[in-house]
């Protein structure tokens, strides 16, 4: 039996692992840049734990979907041997009866995993969409984004985290649900023949032999056998998996506490879907394996009670009654012989109990989790709810000078009010402001800091447009309206006035009156005229005036 992936397999495999150790360099760099930024910004500044687990989150994700790829890749000849062992046992079988049951369940867990990976698909690109679009500043151009190595505008920086980030975890799933598969098969194959066997021949008592617990007793060893494989080969992928869902599970009920978009809450929720679909496929399997084993045991027990309630049944009943003379009793010889078949029968029923039972159990035991049960599942969903409190509590005790350079803003500054005059706070590269361009031509987050994504994104390829000037009455040039504001309130009578042009030609005209008039630009003379309503002006030049007849064109013939 070849058990080695083909050579498209093995390449579809190489290209998978390929993008997630690329994605997980790309979050690795970009939240060593975000920190760079942030300390260089704040010198002294300490990270608090729910800034730390935020900035923390993707380079953790991609990480461990980079571990969960390639170890699943490396495992898949075992993955694929362990497949085929559990198809034989299963044709071979005498005791398993063809039933619709296992095939619905594997068509529900297929569904349930093909249903959560096209949906986080879809959501993904319908956010990476939303998100470029966004950012675009003009038709085709996008502002850069603020990644050291090689620069990036934000429609690549949104593709790069599609196919290095979103499409490689979302694929983790589908190694979630194969492996699942592969549990419940032998769960409803191998592990289970034991119990049907006992239970068929435990509804007579008649057929319990000998025979038949030998027969329980090599199907059982063959099911302690293939756990013991899948516990070898696999039980390490496994523990990987709960513990990685587990951690994405942490980051992301986190993320909730940063977020403020709608698209960005329903990605969340997408990816809560994901890693709770591929926990309830690898723990639903565990858990019906013990249950099964638990059940098994039940059997054994109550068949062992059966039989030796029987047994001393018939020993206290050996010498018949005067009432019972008239029956036809049993030769002395066949009693004796079928007790001893009896005591016989319950010896190797205690020692088939003692010898595949107890700590030998046909269940794969990962390592952290041991054997994974309901309270385990109990325990974990308080360890997560626990944590939910406490990112809830750090969340509020965090600095209000925190590192917010995702910028995203927080409760505080969301609800904050805009200051009134003269303390309005003016843009400029010792004093950024967020939403304004800084000095290096990024967009400043909340508290100064840069952030790679901005609310309001600037065009590097168009030429930057020079501050326009705010003239004042008071004969005061203003660089920006907020200066502007702040000296109006010291001056009740400031207002502006159109400025000046640079390199204007100085106009000279006669006047209706006989004064000749020389502004300083035509501006100027527009101004004086709207501001003298009796004021005209009677030619160009100075006075007098020098009357002639208009020109005029001459006419094309033809």
């Amino acid at each position: 039996m070849d058990n080695q992936p083909t050579i498209l397999q093995r390449y579809r495999g190489l290209l998978i692992i390929t993008l997630s150790i690329l994605g997980f360099l790309y979050e690795f760099i970009n939240t060593v840049n975000n920190v760079a930024f942030t300390s260089s910004a704040h010198s002294g500044t300490i990270y608090q734990i729910a800034e730390a687990v935020n900035l923390s989150q993707y380079p953790l994700k991609t990480l461990t979907t980079m571990l969960i790829l390639v170890t699943f890749w490396r495992k898949s000849p075992a993955i694929f041997r362990l497949t085929e062992q559990t198809k034989m046992l299963r044709e071979f079988s005498t005791t398993r009866p063809r039933t619709e049951i296992k095939a619905a369940i594997f068509s529900k867990i297929s569904a349930a995993v093909f249903l959560i990976f096209s949906t986080n698909i879809a959501i993904i690109i319908g956010y990476r969409v939303i998100r470029i679009r966004n950012s675009e500043v003009y038709p085709g151009m996008w502002a850069i984004a603020a990644f050291p190595w090689p620069k990036l505008n934000l429609m690549q920086e949104q593709m790069i985290n599609f196919f290095m980030r979103n499409l490689t975890e979302t694929t983790r799933i589908l190694c979630s649900g194969y492996l699942a598969g592969l549990i419940y098969k032998f769960r409803m194959g191998s592990a289970s023949d034991c119990h049907r066997l006992l239970c068929s021949q435990a509804s007579d008592e008649k057929q319990m032999t000998q025979f038949a617990v030998q027969r329980a007793w090599n199907n059982r060893e063959e099911a302690l056998e293939l756990a013991g494989q899948i516990q070898q080969e696999i039980g390490c992928l496994l523990a990987l998996i709960l513990l990685a869902d587990i951690v994405a599970l942490n980051s992301t009920l986190s993320d909730f506490l940063f977020v403020a978009d709608s698209w960005a809450v329903l990605r969340n929720f997408a990816a809560i879907a994901l890693y709770i679909v591929s926990v309830v496929c690898i723990t639903g399997g565990l858990i019906s394996l013990l249950e099964m084993d638990d059940a098994t045991l039940e059997t054994v027990k109550n068949i062992q009670s059966s039989v030796g309630r029987i047994t001393v049944s018939s020993m206290k009943n050996r010498d018949p009654t005067p009432f019972q003379r008239h029956w036809r009793l049993t030769p002395v010889t066949e009693q004796l012989s079928e007790r001893a078949d009896k005591l016989e029968l319950l010896r190797l029923l205690s020692t088939f109990k003692s010898g595949c039972f107890g700590t030998r159990k046909a269940v794969p035991a990962l390592y952290v989790f041991g054997y994974v049960s309901r309270g385990t599942i109990i325990n974990v969903a308080g360890l997560l709810l626990t944590f939910l409190c406490f990112m809830l509590d750090q969340y509020r005790r965090r600095d209000s000078v925190g590192l917010l350079c995702l910028g995203i803003a927080t409760a505080q500054q969301v609800g904050a009010v805009q200051p009134s005059p003269p303390n309005c706070v003016c843009p400029s590269p010792a004093n950024p402001i967020p939403g304004f361009p800084s000095a290096n031509g990024q967009i400043n987050g909340p508290n100064g800091v840069p952030f790679t994504s901005p609310a309001i994104p600037i065009n590097p390829f168009a030429p930057q447009k020079p501050v326009k000037p705010l003239c004042g009455s008071n004969g005061i040039v203003y660089n920006t309206m907020c200066d502007f504001v702040n000296a109006q309130f010291f001056d009740q009578s400031l207002g502006l006035r159109p400025c000046p042009k640079p390199n204007q030609k100085p106009v000279l005209c006669c006047l209706t009156s006989g004064v000749t008039r020389n502004s300083t630009s035509m501006g100027a003379m527009q101004q004086f005229l709207l501001d003298n309503p009796s004021a005209a002006v009677r030619c160009h030049g100075p006075c007098p005036c020098n009357l002639q007849c208009p020109g005029w064109k001459k006419q094309r013939k033809g």
